[in-house]
């Protein structure tokens, strides 16, 4: 009975002292970063987003490294709509991702990439197999169109995208907004004059978010939707009306 106690008593001693030694361990260290990161996304006419994804990825380690996989999660959410204008709260899943493109800049290859669920979010995972040195940089670019992307009213459209976590820290890097042909960003958050957000620093513990309206209607970019302008006017319009009626 004895020798049954002392084994249990050493091997209580031995778990508590691998969990004191994993607390002690560091944290996971990455030494892949994007030294350079350019996010490009095209508002289309027929609703959908053409993305792409231009990055410089380069080992900041000390040893030689292969990239394998890279993830990009992307989510792009539109409102509900009402008699073509969009409502304040209600919010709906996109369309569906169709990859069109995925290459290594430098040698000109393909490289391969498919869309994946991951954790209940959409994500593009690309495969990178050629060891990096310390201090080599492999550039890759990636694109990709996102069905029912954006949200298209009477006068107004919008979009509502997040990017990330990414598989890497973000060095350097932008995302711009092009607008469909013919229409112009009036409203955006965070706000940006140009459509182009500086998004260095966003990486695995984190994601970027934009919320973008486009318009027709050659308004300058206001500090709030300009939907609300249109719902405004509405029920204004009603009240005035009712108003009247009650007058006569």
């Amino acid at each position: 009975m004895r020798p049954f106690v002392i084994l249990c008593l050493l091997i209580l001693a031995a778990s508590s002292m691998m969990a004191r030694a994993q607390q002690m361990l560091p944290p996971e260290y990455n030494p892949l970063v994007y030294e350079r990161l350019d996010v490009v996304v095209r508002a289309l006419p027929n609703g959908s987003a053409l993305v792409e994804f231009t990055a410089a990825l380069k080992n900041e380690g000390k040893v030689v490294v292969v990239p394998g996989y890279g993830m990009i999660p992307l989510t792009v959410s539109q409102r509900e709509t009402f008699l073509g204008l969009p409502l304040p709260s209600e919010r709906t899943s996109n369309g569906s991702i169709n990859i069109l493109g995925a290459k290594n800049l430098d040698t000109g290859r393909k490289i391969e990439a498919l869309v994946i669920n991951r954790n209940g979010t959409r994500a593009i995972r690309y495969s990178l197999w050629q060891p990096l040195k310390p201090g080599d940089v492999e550039r890759i670019r990636l694109v990709f169109r996102v069905d029912g992307a954006i949200a298209q009213g009477v006068l107004f459209n919008e979009m509502d995208l997040s990017l990330g976590p990414l598989s890497n820290t973000v060095k350097e890097g932008t995302l711009r907004v092009i607008p469909p042909l013919g229409q112009r960003i009036t409203f955006s958050d965070p706000p940006s004059e140009g459509g182009s957000w500086d998004i260095s620093g966003t990486g695995p513990r984190g994601s970027f978010k934009i919320s973008v309206e486009f318009s027709q209607i050659p308004l300058p970019l206001m500090p709030f939707h300009g939907y609300f302008v249109i719902w405004g006017g509405v029920i204004l319009l009603i009240l005035v009306l009712i108003l009247v009626r009650l007058r006569r």
